[in-house]
């Protein structure tokens, strides 16, 4: 039996110019992220570089997310290839990316996507 571990960073929140339209990439809006990414379980974690190191999970995220993009689905993938490439052992990064005022006309919510991609583990 396999045993994973996931490392989770919740409802991140940050204001970023995203969107189709000249007024979203102009005027911005903020952004809801969840990021979950699962890994094996290398066996007993004692130390930061046996484990994916959550802080630098935000700071690729800040960078990735201060990149204006038309579309979050490109954000997504965009981040998930800079995760896995700063943590090789992860099997399985699932990104989520909401707007939290998106331009519709009359909408009372959010939108956003949901990015999951699967990988061989080193």
């Amino acid at each position: 039996m396999n045993d994973y571990i996931e490392i989770r960073l919740s409802d991140l929140r940050c204001y970023a110019h995203h969107g189709i339209t000249e007024a979203e990439r102009r005027m911005g809006q903020e952004f809801r992220s969840d990021i979950v990414l699962t890994c094996p379980n290398p066996g007993t974690i004692t130390q930061i570089g046996e484990t994916v190191d959550y802080t630098r999970v935000y700071q690729l995220f800040r960078e990735t997310m201060e990149v204006p993009q038309p579309l979050l689905e490109t954000v997504a993938m965009t981040l998930a290839d800079r995760l896995h490439h700063a943590f090789p052992q992860v099997a399985e990064i699932n990104i989520s990316i909401e707007k939290t005022s998106p331009p519709i006309a009359t909408l009372v919510g959010r939108v956003g996507i949901t990015y999951r991609k699967q990988y061989d583990p080193a």
